[in-house]
């Protein structure tokens, strides 16, 4: 595709954008994520990645890095007399594993404030509570739930930064922007989504997707393959500090 054939959709895309109709763009669309793949290996101590991309003019930017959802286990630790010890698991469906989300500005001064907008597009930390699912019942789930992103913030697998995505250029019709941020080394080997959204106003004008891998290399891989061969991996559990009756 030459130069004057992009340079010419890219005003299509945005014109619409200017009418209002949120433009989904492909996984190929223009955006860099450096390194990608990335690769884990027997030294790993987690590492910086450089998200690069174009929106309209007149957008804010947000990124958002997720995991796939999945089910979490987790120990429950409890007071019993003058002992700390293992009372039950706690589960937690349709939950992130990582959930990074990062922004050019404050979520009000775009314009989002619409919770309906806010859920469909899984933007910050109440939409997730609403969203996770938490088991046994009868469990203060409200409580739980800041226990868990405690954690999750602690392990740097969780956060929310707001003018974290910087501008760099305007050409023309867009402007660049960069993001800097940081995996630490306990993320999960797997395919992660990598989303940007272009706000304008409170509305959507582009949406897009792209995938960063994050793989097992060398010695640590040759070990990863060998227990899944032979059926020797076991379920890692966390433990959660909680009261009990």
């Amino acid at each position: 595709m030459n130069k004057r054939l992009s340079f010419i959709i890219f005003i299509f895309l945005f014109f619409l954008a200017l009418l209002g109709v949120r433009v989904s763009l492909s996984s190929s669309g223009d955006i860099t994520i450096q390194p990608n793949p990335i690769y884990v290996g027997a030294f790993f101590n987690g590492t910086s990645v450089k998200i690069t991309g174009n929106v309209p003019e007149e957008c804010d930017v947000i990124v958002k890095i997720t995991s796939s959802k999945d089910r979490l286990v987790f120990r429950k630790k409890g007071r019993i007399g003058i002992l700390w010890m293992n009372v039950g698991e706690i589960h937690f469906d349709q939950v992130y594993s990582l959930y990074h989300l990062y922004s050019s500005a404050p979520f009000s001064k775009m314009g989002l404030t619409k919770w309906s907008l806010l859920k469909e597009l899984e933007l910050g930390y109440q939409v997730l509570e609403k969203n996770a699912l938490i088991s046994p019942s009868g469990l203060d789930n409200s409580q739980i739930f800041k226990d868990f992103l405690k954690l999750k913030k602690k392990e740097g697998l969780y956060t929310i930064q707001i003018g974290k995505v910087k501008f760099l250029d305007l050409k023309k019709t867009f402007k660049s922007f960069e993001l800097n941020f940081w995996l630490p080394p306990n993320v999960h080997i797997g395919d992660y989504q990598v989303e940007i959204f272009g706000i304008k106003r409170g509305n959507v004008l582009t949406n897009i997707k792209k995938n960063l891998s994050i793989q097992k290399t060398g010695l640590v891989a040759s070990i990863y393959s060998l227990a899944m061969d032979h059926g020797v991996l076991s379920v890692s559990y966390t433990h959660l500090t909680l009261p009990t009756n």
